[in-house]
């Protein structure tokens, strides 16, 4: 299997590790403020994501502090702009949240999650503008390509505006990262497939396939079983074909147009318990996420929120993690003891498989 892990790519061209900094631009969702509905995607939980608040280099500071005891001193950061709608604003108000998270130089792209019925012209020419100065990078939802499952799930913007969205970022030479849901209510496998098929007609960036995940404070979790046209929660869980069939149709889609997977993990309450995995176009095979992955290489984490993981022959691993925030970290000095006792232990034995048993 070859990956082109995005790591690899950012460390080759910026020289060093490049994190993700989880910021808020304070924009909400039109599907959710009224401008379109008030309820919302009906997978989605309305409660954004692992994202700061407040003034932008108070954010910019604080996701840091997330992050400094693996990033270390010369690390570069992605300023993710990252729950709800980042495009949803005056231009004017946007510029100033934009040019403050790039205003640092050791962040190198600036990243956006927003929705294609909220990329106006005058958004666009800001986009534009910015990109001459840093990369910038538009995620979009897709989900599904049919209109059908869009209405189902109140995604409240029609699939055409979607490829339109796209072919203005691209002509405007924005990178487009786009996502699709398998799994979504009422879905065949073709349904599944034409929506992986439509997005590459696009030739985004990047392609991430997510497994659809119950969220429990989500619609979809209340109405499954409560509503025609939705599966009970436990036939969800339990149906294998035709998400993982698609799922694997999918793959191959993409893997003949050209990309390749380059992450993968797994959400808890994820439909058939499959993973989300991302697809970028080609580069080289990345020893270190095979390694890891598989569990093949013990890792020794130091600080706040790293986590220690030991590989044993024969044996599950042994994983000790510290706290997550610098303060719990250091209040805490009985736990930081323990954990320098199992390592103490574990580094007496063998805890890496030699190379040529990988």
């Amino acid at each position: 299997m070859y990956w082109n892990d995005l790591n690899s790519r950012l460390k080759a061209e910026y020289g060093c590790k490049v994190y993700k900094l989880a910021l808020s631009s304070g924009c909400s969702c039109p599907n959710r403020d009224g401008m379109l509905d008030t309820r919302g995607c009906i997978f989605c939980d309305g409660a954004g994501a692992f994202a700061e608040a407040g003034a932008i280099p108070d954010q910019l500071a604080a996701a840091r502090l997330r992050v400094a005891a693996k990033a270390g001193t010369d690390a570069k950061y992605i300023a993710y702009f990252q729950s709800f709608t980042n495009t949803y604003g005056d231009a004017d108000r946007l510029r100033a949240s934009y040019q403050a998270a790039m205003a640092p130089k050791d962040v190198v792209i600036l990243s956006i999650a927003t929705r294609p019925d909220c990329l106006g012209e005058a958004v666009l020419d800001l986009l534009e503008e910015l990109g001459r100065r840093l990369p910038v990078w538009v995620e979009l939802g897709l989900q599904s390509a049919s209109d059908e499952t869009a209405r189902l799930c109140n995604r409240a913007y029609p699939t055409a505006l979607f490829a339109d969205a796209a072919r203005r970022l691209h002509g405007r030479g924005i990178s487009v990262i786009a996502h699709v849901i398998l799994g979504l209510p009422g879905e065949s496998e073709d349904d599944m497939l034409e929506s992986v098929n439509g997005i590459l007609a696009l030739s985004p960036q990047n392609v991430t396939l997510h497994a659809l995940c119950l969220k429990k404070s989500a619609r979809l979790s209340r109405q499954c079983g409560r509503r025609a046209g939705f599966c009970t929660r436990r036939a969800l869980f339990s149906l294998r074909p035709p998400h993982c069939l698609s799922a694997a149709r999918a793959q191959a889609r993409l893997r003949e147009r050209g990309y390749r997977p380059y992450y993968i993990y797994r959400q808890k309450n994820a439909v058939g318990g499959l993973e989300n995995t991302g697809y970028t176009q080609p580069g080289r095979a990345s020893y270190y996420n095979m390694v890891m992955m598989d569990d093949l290489q013990t890792v020794l984490g130091f600080g706040a929120g790293a986590i220690s993981k030991y590989i044993r022959p024969g044996a599950d691993p042994v994983r000790a993690a510290n706290h997550k925030f610098p303060y719990e970290y250091i209040a805490d000095c009985e736990k930081i003891e323990n954990n320098l006792r199992i390592l103490k232990d574990m580094t007496k034995a063998d805890c890496v498989f030699p190379a040529s048993e990988i």
